[in-house]
């Protein structure tokens, strides 16, 4: 009996030990909180949520592979939520295509209307094009400030556009496109990258059409600014409560 309490004590122990959370994690910058878990492939190696690797040494070292562990996803899961941000000051690092293609990929996991899955996304990586928008669109709104102040200068612009068509449950596409683009955002800054939702450049929608040749079929969603953080934002000590109300 004695045996068997001390077993369950030791696993215990062991299973916080696995959950511990480091707030002095010299490589990890996308948030203020740090989630380790030991590897399943490595028994002498523990895995940051944010992508970076801790050895017995005392070593850290920035590795590709990132995953969610599934022995504490709670606690991982919060403080990506938490931590993400409005990014507007951008490095000029370009993102390559496999990492934004990761990011899609994740997107399509979001719930979608009837789940159709009808997102169909738009990469301007051209900073020609991106100003074209970005002008275009401070003149529909009647803009004034200097600069680029709707995409921020980022050098990856994501549009996120809906199906209209026959078959296609076209009457969600703000929400269709903001539900994948949350799970967008949450997946780059769990990588490291940061991120800014953008509604205003919907005022560019004729524009973006002409530079992708966009059917008319798609209606426009959302846009999201994407790249390597020149600044990190704090994360917010608190949020408002929700307002909730019940039927009884």
């Amino acid at each position: 009996m004695q045996d068997t309490k001390l077993l369950l004590l030791l696993c215990l122990l062991g299973l916080a030990a696995a959950c511990t959370y480091h707030d002095d994690c010299e490589s990890c910058t996308a948030s203020p909180y740090c989630g380790w878990d030991r590897r399943t492939d490595q028994a002498d190696s523990w895995h940051c949520v944010h992508g970076s690797e801790y050895t017995p040494t005392g070593s850290l070292a920035r590795v590709p592979h990132l995953y969610f562990s599934d022995r504490c996803p709670s606690k991982e899961l919060k403080p990506v939520i938490e931590g993400r941000r409005a990014t507007r000051k951008y490095t000029t690092t370009p993102i390559d295509h496999d990492t934004i293609h990761k990011l899609l990929v994740e997107a399509q996991w979001a719930p979608s209307a009837c789940d159709h899955q009808d997102q169909r996304y738009f990469i301007m990586t051209n900073p020609v094009h991106r100003q074209m928008v970005s002008r275009f669109t401070k003149l529909k709104m009647n803009d004034t400030r200097p600069g680029d102040v709707i995409f921020y200068d980022a050098p990856v612009v994501i549009f996120i556009y809906l199906t209209s068509g026959p078959g296609s449950c076209y009457w969600f596409p703000g929400v269709d496109a903001g539900l994948a683009a949350e799970s967008l955002m949450l997946t780059a800054h769990n990588m490291g990258l940061a991120t800014c939702p953008i509604g205003y450049s919907k005022a560019g929608d004729p524009i973006i059409r002409q530079i992708f040749n966009i059917p008319k079929d798609l209606r426009y969603g959302i846009s999201i600014a994407l790249g390597h953080p020149a600044e990190h934002p704090t994360a917010h000590a608190h949020r408002k409560p929700p307002v909730v109300h019940y039927d009884s």
